[in-house]
């Protein structure tokens, strides 16, 4: 599995008076997956860490937000980046990464914050799927017929 490393946010106002969220990283994959050159899709988002950290992300569902009902509410911020392409391993064993993006964070947030971001490199072979033949039936009369 693919291990993100040295993971760095910075947050701030830009020139044009939003905020920022900047994240940089480093990707190591392991032999097989350089071998392999498997894809991956990247999913950052951005948490804003109040007397109660009051969502979180489901284990089971990496892309999945949970919240869970306490606090205020306002842990999400936002997702900084989420993959439009995989990345690939093309022959490196490690790679580094930067994401920024620029928006107005919500209107509840004032004075001092304290932000975290959460990267997470998510391997695009998780899933496999195909459609079936269609089947045609007459719901009063039964089965019609099959087109293959």
């Amino acid at each position: 599995m693919a291990h993100v490393r040295d993971v760095r946010l910075d947050v701030g106002r830009a020139p044009s008076g939003l905020e920022f969220a900047e994240v940089s990283y480093t990707v190591d994959f392991t032999a097989a997956e350089v071998d392999l050159n498997l894809p991956f899709t990247e999913y950052i988002v951005l948490w804003e860490r109040d007397e109660e950290l009051d969502s979180y992300v489901q284990p089971a569902d990496p892309i999945g937000i949970t919240r869970v009902g306490v606090g205020r509410g306002d842990d999400l911020i936002g997702v900084i980046y989420k993959g439009d392409s995989s990345i690939r391993p093309n022959g490196r064993r490690s790679i580094s990464r930067n994401h920024r993006r620029e928006w107005r964070f919500p209107e509840n947030e004032s004075g001092r914050e304290e932000y975290r971001a959460l990267v997470q490199v998510i391997p695009d072979i998780r899933l496999g799927g195909a459609w079936s033949n269609e089947v045609s039936i007459d719901l009063r009369g039964g089965r019609i017929g099959s087109e293959d």
